[in-house]
């Protein structure tokens, strides 16, 4: 990449407040005419170089309307677009590439697609009652399962093939010893499904019915 096709490039940033390192290291390269999504929760560190979450507080219509602003400052104006959120929908819709920062370190990077690449075609979400680690056990060796992430009572079992997956799979959970089940459903790989098996956690959304998040806009000459 030349220098003229950089719009953002910051190398190696470290940001300490006494002993807490609230980035560490991190280093992010953002093309000319691109909108790169910075992707974390709270307190992970994505509001050192950019502010963070002014939108937080609007109703739907109005932060619609903040978004489709982004939108056409990218598409029509040509400008580098560099956003900053907790809202995982919308960093899945409007960005080209999406860094995922947690506890300061950029923990994966790459477009929404490639990273959803990383968990499977197909994600069988099952919801427990009781032992979650023994319904996580049942399923360890199905010969179709890729991974299988857990969060709380939840299981994340990625697959190849979800319509060949979950008849097999609530049958298995059905002949474990102990484990019930509240529900299994079948969805495609989502942002938050790449945030929990690289973070081993999921992004609690804020309180209320919005989600934080910023941009920074930028036209490149």
């Amino acid at each position: 990449m030349t220098l003229s096709e950089v719009a953002i490039s910051a190398e190696r940033v470290v940001r300490r407040f006494g002993d807490l390192v609230a980035v560490g290291d991190v280093s992010v390269v953002v093309r000319a005419g691109e909108t790169y999504g910075f992707l974390g929760p709270n307190g992970a560190g994505k509001t050192t170089l950019t502010r963070d979450e002014p939108t937080t507080g609007l109703d739907p219509v109005s932060r619609s309307r903040v978004w489709q602003e982004v939108r056409r400052l990218n598409r029509e104006l040509g400008m580098t677009v560099f956003l900053t959120t907790q809202y995982l929908h919308e960093a899945d819709e409007l960005a080209d590439r999406v860094g995922i920062i947690n506890h300061g370190e950029l923990v994966a990077e790459g477009t929404p697609s490639e990273l959803k690449r990383t968990i499977g075609t197909d994600v069988v979400v099952v919801v427990c009652e009781g032992a979650a680690g023994d319904a996580q056990r049942a399923l360890r060796y199905l010969r179709f399962v890729q991974r299988i992430d857990r969060s709380g009572q939840t299981l994340t079992v990625s697959v190849s093939d979800g319509r060949a997956a979950i008849s097999p799979v609530a049958l298995a959970l059905a002949e474990a010893p102990g484990v019930g089940v509240r529900g299994i459903s079948l969805r495609r790989p989502s942002l938050d499904d790449v945030f929990l098996s690289v973070t081993g956690e999921r992004i609690a959304a804020p309180s209320g019915s919005t989600d934080g998040d910023s941009f920074t806009a930028a036209r490149h000459p």
